[in-house]
């Protein structure tokens, strides 16, 4: 099931138990593997834990996608012997994911922006190339 969610999620972690331990080894590793590159897997890195779809290339799926099971993923390979509550890693690690997956957002944005100026210029609309590149450059710098 997919939800939206609006602002920071509350996590309560106190119902998050493990059912099956040898499933939850096997996932673990294979994302440890995924993350680290060294996975035959379709995502690698931080992509085998959020995931962002563009609006232009799936109009009715486009977001950014954060699995639950990736918080607790996350937490129990990198964030687990940070001195605080395991509700405050889950949100740490949903904040990480979100904000990286803006970057690929932001990232998408301008190289549209980019192409449709070249488009524009192409048809003798428009003059802006280079100041659009300078916006991308700035945005993605300044978030």
């Amino acid at each position: 099931m997919t939800e939206r969610v609006g602002a920071d999620p509350i996590l309560d972690p106190s119902g998050w138990g493990i059912t099956d331990v040898a499933l939850w080894e096997e996932a673990r590793e294979n994302t440890r593997r995924a993350i680290e590159g060294r996975a035959s897997a379709p995502s690698v890195g931080t992509g085998a834990l959020a995931w962002y779809v563009s609006f232009h290339d799936n109009q009715d799926a486009w977001g950014t996608y954060i699995p639950l099971s990736s918080l607790a993923l996350m937490d129990e390979l990198y964030l687990k012997k940070l001195p605080m509550a395991r509700g405050h890693r889950l949100r740490l690690a949903w904040s990480i994911l979100l904000h990286h997956e803006q970057m690929h957002l932001r990232w998408t944005t301008c190289r549209h922006l980019a192409a449709d100026s070249s488009e524009m210029q192409r048809h003798g609309l428009g003059v802006r190339g280079r100041h659009d590149q300078a916006c991308c450059d700035a945005t993605l710098l300044c978030h």
